[in-house]
């Protein structure tokens, strides 16, 4: 057995066909195009393989985001198509691939780590630290008949040139522009926004450029995917698409837990088509694993201290699994987090702490924490990770 270790350059074209013969099989895309920022051969070191007999037999790449949601702002780190060759399968080689890229987050000080998956696959990642989330968004669906609802407002629609600086700029204002985000630098919102079977309008009423949509067609992301600008730009847009679907076609609209404009624009025209991102086959469902739980608590302070208003309390948490401890002091809105042990400290599994940090789905045990507990008045957290933002 060779690793895990990263992938070698020379390895790279092997490890590719890897994963396309096992989630490509019998399709036109390519796993490196779909997913640009996760597979090239500038993130090798993130790419981690096992080799065995002469062949890479295990694969599981782990991806840095940086993750803003309002005043706050931490690192999470992606865990993307993870897989065994089939004829090597339940020997412990991915597991052992994943632990690997744990190792990783650590080292990097990654304070969480975020994936998306089926209910089947859960205890895979459960006995390496992951727990399942609450549902992460909402799905729409809209037909062509709703287009007489929407008004076109007068806005010229035309796609999106990559060759045009001012529509990448325009796209990236706006996206920075939202208070929950992921952390987009130019170059990759523009290898984003060329990915395959993405189509990416926009919207200009007197020459500015006012709103845009990204619409997906492939297999890994499906309907309208985000939207930014003015609302009534992201009407037009959207009522645009609509004028283009076949009467027996449907478009599907992801949209997160966290205001956005595309959110707000699908609660202005009252569509009751709506669903959990999860129900509606958007999206898999999200588990998290808390690599740090101080690093974590000290990325989310603004939350804290808005949450916290009108409380003192001093109190400590611990995770089991790790032996790590921290206590958090709350005066009115000022947080302070220690990296120390209290006398009255609650301790719990990473899982459990993951449950009650974010939500925990509908399968998972409540984490033993009293009713009367603060915590309950702190949590859940949210942060949004956008379809695009898994590439």
């Amino acid at each position: 057995m060779d690793g895990p270790r990263a992938c070698r350059e020379d390895e790279f074209g092997e490890a590719i066909a890897l994963i396309n013969s096992v989630f490509r099989a019998e399709s036109d895309q390519d796993i490196s195009a779909d997913y640009p920022l996760v597979f090239n051969k500038a993130a090798l070191e993130y790419m981690r393989i096992v080799r065995v007999d002469g062949r890479i037999v295990a694969h599981v790449p782990v991806a840095p985001r940086g993750v803003r949601v309002g005043g706050d702002g931490f690192m999470a780190a992606i865990i993307s198509p993870t897989l065994s060759h089939p004829d090597y399968r339940h020997r412990g080689y991915a597991t052992a691939c994943l632990r690997d890229c744990v190792r990783i987050m650590e080292e990097r000080e990654w304070p969480i780590s975020v994936l998306w998956t089926q209910v089947e696959t859960f205890p895979f990642y459960q006995n390496s630290g992951w727990e399942a989330m609450s549902p992460q968004g909402y799905g729409y669906g809209l037909v062509s008949g709703d287009a007489e609802r929407l008004e076109d407002g007068a806005f010229d629609i035309v796609s999106y040139d990559s060759g045009n600086g001012e529509h990448l700029e325009a796209i990236g204002r706006f996206h920075d522009a939202e208070p929950n985000r992921i952390v987009r630098a130019r170059e990759d919102l523009a290898a984003l926004l060329a990915l395959p079977k993405l189509i990416v309008h926009l919207a200009a009423q007197g020459g500015v450029i006012a709103g845009y949509v990204a619409v997906g067609e492939a297999m890994n992301k499906v309907g309208l995917l985000e939207a930014g600008g003015d609302l009534k730009a992201i009407g037009a847009l959207v009522r645009d698409r609509l004028a283009r679907l076949a009467p027996e076609d449907t478009l599907q609209v992801q949209t997160p837990l966290s205001p956005t404009p595309l959110g707000r624009f699908m609660e202005s025209i009252e569509n009751d088509d709506r669903h959990s991102i999860e129900d509606a086959a958007l999206a898999g469902y999200q588990m998290v694993r808390i690599n740090s739980l101080s690093g974590l608590l000290q990325g989310m302070e603004e939350h804290l201290r808005v949450r916290s208003k009108r409380v003192r309390a001093t109190f400590g948490l611990d995770c089991s699994d790790s032996g790590e401890a921290v206590t958090i002091s709350l005066d009115d809105g000022d947080v302070e987090i220690k990296a120390e042990r209290s006398p009255n400290s609650l301790s719990l599994s990473r899982r459990q702490l993951a449950a009650l940090i974010f939500g925990r789905h509908a399968s998972v045990e409540a984490p033993p924490v009293p009713e009367s507990h603060i915590l309950h008045r702190l949590f859940p957290f949210y942060f949004p990770v956008p379809a695009l933002d898994r590439s």
